[in-house]
């Protein structure tokens, strides 16, 4: 017996089906898969499906379900009755499908980030924010609204960030609302306040799973770049208590020269504990960045980093590595074309999908296309429905149309058809004195370094 895994969730958009992993299906697979999860059983789900085809053989529709089935199980998105391994493989290549398939014009966000707080317990010296409260966070009452609304639209899954979440009291009551609708709802934290007790609250709540952040190999590098005394120490009791409970966890890394020659001795011993999954972030200079320039890894950093991850990664036993979104021209000088194709196959680069599949809800309710995009604000969703906002904004829309080609100095770059590096989205791009048509400052970066060797 099989079934389907309880963190899928997929909606029809037009004649197609997408899935919570980004998988695409069309309407004939759409239409098993809503049968499969109605009978949880291969041959009701064919004699269903025959009922309403009753001119195919029912041998031959039969045939088809169960191969579809196996397809199904390798992506984890069917799984024996008896399994708990509930992680979903990520379609490779999804923004490109999303493109191809709908022209990157989706009905509703597939996940929206609640920065439910602006207070915060840490001083990060990375912090996109300056960490001041200076924001009056949204009531109880008025984040159970924005469930609902979320819910009505078909969002999947809603990532509950802050500031720091943890310091909400209601934090619980907002992911219990969540999972009664049906959302997949994750926790990102800086780990503080993440104690035995209350990961067992939000775990008896319906939360999913957590990001947790780690940003050096001991206390003396977390804590300094995090400004708070002790915070790795509870940072690694958490990680020991999510993964000995075998709750999804994902442990971020922000890439700084404080710690970019630890990274290797943190992935291995983070692999070794358990850990499932390791996003390595690109330092960006927003917010309190700004004032700590110094930390920003330069070109030949990033390559050096490339190189040892790459080669490392084929040790590891558990941790899936997400490669942080560098310029294509970095990966070829590190590693070669071919292994960055084929991490980009395998959906292991980050791609930005602000405004395509994702959206961000400032703790006031101020709707934009990312954390990243700081104080810009597209409405607030207390005066305008999400959906108006996701359907109309002009900003959304050129996000949609936004291509390595429109962006300078990209637009000359030979490698501006295959690469998929930078934000679309930052304050400089889309706020009220930004220039979209301007590449992430990291672009611009590459493309001056290596001038002569990228232009057409």
């Amino acid at each position: 017996m099989v079934r389907i895994n309880p963190r899928v969730r997929w909606r029809w958009e037009k004649d197609k089906v997408i899935l919570n992993n980004l998988m695409i299906l069309n309407e004939t697979a759409g239409t098993i898969l809503e049968s499969l999860h109605k009978t949880e059983d291969i041959a009701s789900a064919a004699e269903q499906i025959h009922q309403q085809f009753p001119d195919i053989p029912s041998n031959k529709i039969y045939k088809d379900v169960s191969t579809f089935v196996e397809i199904l199980q390798q992506w984890n998105i069917v799984i024996p009755e008896d399994s708990e391994e509930y992680w979903l493989k990520v379609c490779p290549e999804y923004m490109k499908m999303i493109a191809v398939n709908f022209q990157n014009v989706l009905s509703a966000p597939l996940e929206v980030s609640c920065e439910v707080t602006s207070a915060c317990n840490a001083k990060c010296m990375h912090c996109l924010a300056s960490s001041a409260h200076n924001q009056r966070d949204l009531t109880t009452h008025e984040w159970e609204k924005i469930i609902d609304e979320i819910a009505q639209i078909n969002v999947f899954s809603v990532l509950l960030t802050g500031g720091e979440p943890l310091l909400r009291k209601d934090l619980e009551q907002l992911v219990k609302k969540c999972a009664s609708k049906g959302i997949i709802t994750g926790v990102s934290t800086n780990g503080y306040l993440l104690s035995e007790s209350r990961i067992e609250s939000l775990s008896s709540a319906g939360v999913a799973g957590f990001a947790i952040s780690l940003d050096g190999i001991d206390a003396e590098t977390h804590d300094t770049f995090r400004g708070v005394k002790g915070l790795y120490h509870r940072v690694m009791d958490a990680i020991n208590v999510l993964v000995g409970r075998k709750i999804e966890c994902s442990v971020l890394i922000s890439i700084n020269k404080m710690n970019i020659t630890q990274i290797i001795d943190m992935v291995q011993f983070l692999d070794n504990m358990g850990v499932s999954q390791i996003p390595l972030l690109r330092f960006k200079l927003l917010g309190r960045a700004q004032e700590n320039s110094w930390l920003e890894p330069d070109a030949q950093d990033y390559i050096r980093l490339l190189k040892e991850v790459s080669k490392v990664e084929k040790e590891l036993s558990n941790a899936l590595i997400l490669y942080p979104d560098l310029p294509m021209k970095f990966f070829e000088k590190s590693i070669g074309v071919d292994v960055y194709e084929q991490l980009r196959k395998e959906g292991k680069v980050e791609v930005c999908g602000a405004g395509i599949i994702s959206c961000t809800l400032g703790p006031s309710g101020d709707i934009k296309p990312c954390d990243v995009s700081g104080d810009v604000s597209l409405g607030n969703i207390k005066e305008v429905p999400l959906k108006d906002i996701w359907d109309n904004s002009e900003i959304f829309k050129k996000l949609r149309t936004l291509g390595k080609k429109d962006q300078k100095p990209c637009n000359v770059c030979t490698f501006n058809e295959v690469c998929l590096t930078g934000c679309k989205a930052l304050p400089s791009q889309i706020g009220d004195n930004g220039d979209i048509c301007t590449a992430d400052p990291i672009c611009v970066k590459c493309f001056n370094t290596f001038k002569e060797e990228v232009v057409q």
